[in-house]
């Protein structure tokens, strides 16, 4: 810090610039927070009136419950809002606004008046601001209820700002797209909205959610789509998506909501991803229409100063269930009802299972008031007839898959729940799952302490092993393919991905696996792995390997080259496939005397021994001094 440079306190209009910079991205920024005070505030009609982009004037009006003479003032200042009163109210958040500084900051860089009249006032009034001075003039206006806000020469004094606009075109193009997304989230509120006295679109309010779809994506949308519907305790996601096979050129209409918020959350839509990966023709995407609720307690819509993101508090429980309502409701789930024949990990049971319901059955209330939004789906209105049978246990992490019981679990339970899904029981049988306990590997007669790793090989002291030499050199990859090898043969079971992953393929290539009945074969040893569009994809694995990093190692395997023509599949026969994992394995993970210590620990002695005989070059120390002493 500069000595000659005092630390100050920002003026006021230096303070609102700077807020600007992070709400007031370019015009369509300044619809959005505008037409969202008006949802706020009860509006049912709002029109949106657009010159040159927005650049040159934006007009919001509303019929809404109004602003007071007496509050117009502070609603253009700072960190004002009648949304919030306390840090508890964050807590529970359900209007769109609440961090009161829109006004402010818009203010700050434009010409802004502000007109208004509640229902219980007999006239109406007008706030002036400009953004140098930020003065607030009233002044006596003529105005039907609700409230207008006229924004004009936005960035007029921030030169700076302007020039990275882009053309009116271009500009106008995000705010049709705003408009767009959110009258989707209230089809019981009529927008309008007209560019340069041109109207662009008229949205009619209307009961049934289907027809504001109709109205905003077009009617061929409904007819390439199918309901989505799935409640799962508090949390509940509804709407519409792609039919299998069916995407578009362009994600132009994937539309997410997160309590009626438009959102663009990546953990949302990877899991929209992967639940289409085998689906869609390759460049190709899905189309949707998605509503997520769940309590508001349950997710930070303060994370983004322009709430463009929201912060889910079990997001790994979100992602899972977005994933299986989308997979159930397009009939591409392979997860059964019925309890798994292991107990690795439980699909997630839901209250309701998903219904394809008619469209007429999602119906706008729109008698609702404001207070009923902080039920779940309460903001759209959805009624379902559907019973809510009693939930199943789910037996698994709860980070990921929520439990059904309402007993709230502690972090230091969950972090033990993921410890003991990675290390499974010790069996009296001779299935060998998982990584061995502390007390097993204590008890068994390892080589860890004559083992060291000196990339890419490992040094032992093989005079226990019935070697002459005192010293073997061994290849780093040949354990690693024991290890595996090892995994592999003692899983009697098939575990799910969290995530299938897949990886592009050229389809003769798959032809040749097909012929080959590679695909068949391979489970026999636990992978699931089937072709289409294109692409490999991996479904289920060994349990005794479900540990590894699989998303970044299985496009690295070429099934093609290691079991292609082969028909006797025995365990020998399989080693190509298992040296294929390993070196993929040991390719992405930074590999260490520890990693190798746990390696040994699960590699039986006799098979150690076997490998080093065949496969490391001997060096008897000994003699090589005892030359050097006779010279």
């Amino acid at each position: 810090m500069s000595a000659d440079k005092p630390i100050k306190v920002l003026s006021a209009e230096l303070a609102n610039q700077i807020a600007a910079g992070e709400v007031v991205e370019r015009p369509a920024s300044v619809v959005k927070e505008l037409v969202e005070n008006s949802l706020d505030a009860g509006a049912t009609e709002i029109t949106v009136e657009i010159e040159q982009g927005g650049q040159k004037r934006i007009l919001i009006r509303d019929n809404g419950r109004g602003i007071e003479k007496a509050q117009l003032t502070l609603a253009l200042s700072r960190h004002a809002t009648s949304k919030i009163e306390n840090i508890n109210d964050l807590e529970s958040i359900t209007s769109m606004g609440f961090r009161g500084e829109a006004l402010a900051s818009i203010s700050s860089v434009s010409r802004l008046t502000l007109t208004s009249k509640p229902n219980n006032q007999t006239e109406a009034w007008q706030a002036q601001a400009e953004g140098k001075q930020m003065d607030v003039k009233v002044t006596p206006a003529a105005h039907p209820n609700g409230t207008s806000i006229e924004v004009l020469d936005l960035f007029f004094n921030t030169p700076a700002r302007r020039k990275f606009l882009k053309t009116g075109k271009t500009e106008f193009q995000h705010i049709e797209q705003l408009i767009k997304r959110l009258s989707l989230t209230r089809p019981d509120v009529k927008f309008v909205l007209t560019h340069n006295q041109k109207r662009c679109f008229n949205y009619l309010k209307t009961k049934h959610f289907s027809q504001r779809i109709e109205q905003v994506c077009g009617k061929k949308f409904l007819e390439q789509c199918v309901p989505v519907k799935y409640d799962f305790e508090t949390i509940h996601l509804v709407g519409f998506a792609s039919k299998i096979g069916v995407g578009l050129p362009t994600r132009d209409n994937q539309y997410i909501f997160v309590n009626g918020r438009m959102m663009k959350d990546k953990l949302i839509a990877h899991a929209l991803r992967q639940a289409y990966e085998d689906t869609l023709p390759g460049q190709s995407f899905p189309a949707y229409v998605l509503f997520l609720t769940l309590p508001p307690n349950q997710l930070d819509v303060n994370v983004h100063p322009a709430k463009h993101e929201v912060r889910f508090h079990q997001s790994r429980q979100i992602h899972d269930l977005v994933y299986k309502a989308i997979t159930q409701s397009i009939g591409m789930s392979d997860m059964s009802h019925d309890e798994p024949a292991h107990d690795y990990i439980l699909p997630l049971q839901n209250k309701n299972s998903p219904t394809n319901e008619p469209q007429e059955n999602m119906v706008y209330d729109e008698h609702q008031t404001s207070s009923s939004q902080s039920k779940p789906n309460a903001y759209l209105g959805y009624h379902s007839t559907t019973a809510n049978p009693s939930a199943r246990s789910v037996k698994a992490t709860n980070d990921f898959y929520a439990s059904t019981n309402n007993t709230p679990i502690s972090s230091s339970r969950i972090d033990n729940a993921i410890a003991q899904s990675l290390i499974p029981k010790k069996s009296t049988n001779t299935e060998n799952t998982g990584i061995e306990t502390s007390e097993s590997i204590n008890t068994k007669q390892s080589l860890n302490h004559n083992a060291l790793l000196c990339k890419p090989f490992i040094i032992f002291n093989s005079t226990n092993l019935d070697r002459t030499s005192s010293v073997c050199i061994l290849h780093l990859q040949a354990l690693a393919t024991e290890f595996v090898r090892t995994r592999v043969l003692e899983s009697t079971q098939s575990q799910p991905l969290l995530m299938p992953v897949s990886s592009a393929y050229k389809e003769r290539n798959a032809s040749v696996l097909k012929e080959a009945n590679i695909f068949e074969t391979l489970k026999g040893i636990q992978f699931e792995v089937v072709h289409s569009h294109q692409k490999l994809i991996l479904k289920q694995v060994p349990s005794g390997i479900r540990q590894l990093p699989w998303a970044s190692i299985f496009a690295k395997i070429d099934f093609v080259d290691m079991l292609a023509g082969q028909t006797d599949f025995s365990a020998n026969r399989y080693q190509a496939l298992f040296e294929s994992i390993a070196n993929a394995w040991i390719s992405v993970q930074d590999i260490n005397n520890s990693t190798i210590d746990a390696w040994l620990n699960v590699i039986s002695q006799e098979a150690l021994s076997e490998l080093l005989k065949k496969q490391s070059v001997g060096i008897d120390i000994n003699e090589i001094y005892a030359d050097r002493t006779l010279n």
